[in-house]
């Protein structure tokens, strides 16, 4: 059901019968956490939502990110440099021409209850706070209202990168993962981004 891994490649394990959650645990870098800390605390309402053309030059990006002080320009091409490779690895793994890109700060759980999402395979990565939870299968009750059966709830690490398979994935009807958004306040946001395919 879960394939960790500690290189990029390996987040290709999704596409393996019975994975429905691949991590790629990366170590952390100082300098996106940086930018975005301080983009959540200068922005707490900041929320984008844009198709990303993959040829799309840096340029485009990064006029969607807001700007920093000059003590935080490397910072910020860092985490530029960062949502840019996570973009060109999500359209390699999956052959695409445009991604939907969201990225949003978050002072309440988005979606607070367990469920699975009716899309083939969404990519998230918390840059600010505490990751996405999801069940392992031996706890979720897929027959009941609701999808926990037992309390071993699992969450994706800051930083972490997941991809997330869900309903709409070739003969996986039935069989997605049963995640939910961690809770969220004024005094501890989170910042997350998702990736998903846009025909």
């Amino acid at each position: 059901m879960l394939r960790r891994t500690t290189t990029p490649a390996g987040l290709s394990a999704i596409y393996s019968e019975g994975i429905n959650l691949a991590e790629w645990h990366r170590p952390g870098s100082a300098a996106v956490r940086g930018f975005a800390s301080e983009l959540v605390r200068h922005n707490p309402n900041f929320s984008l939502r844009q198709v990303l053309p993959v040829d799309d030059d840096e340029n485009a990006l990064a006029s969607l990110i807001p700007e920093a002080d000059k003590t935080l320009q490397h910072a910020r091409i860092a985490f530029l440099q960062d949502i840019r490779l996570l973009c060109d690895m999500y359209a390699c793994l999956f052959e695409l021409q445009q991604i939907g890109l969201r990225m949003t700060v978050l002072n309440r759980a988005m979606c607070p209850k367990f469920h699975v999402d009716h899309v083939v395979c969404r990519l998230i990565c918390t840059y600010v706070g505490t990751g996405t939870e999801w069940l392992p299968e031996s706890s979720v009750n897929r027959e009941g209202p609701d999808l926990q059966k037992a309390a071993d709830i699992q969450h994706v690490n800051e930083g972490h990168v997941a991809l997330l398979k869900g309903e709409s994935w070739p003969g996986n009807t039935g069989r997605g993962i049963v995640h939910r958004s961690p809770a969220a306040s004024d005094s501890q946001p989170r910042l997350v981004m998702t990736l998903d395919p846009v025909a």
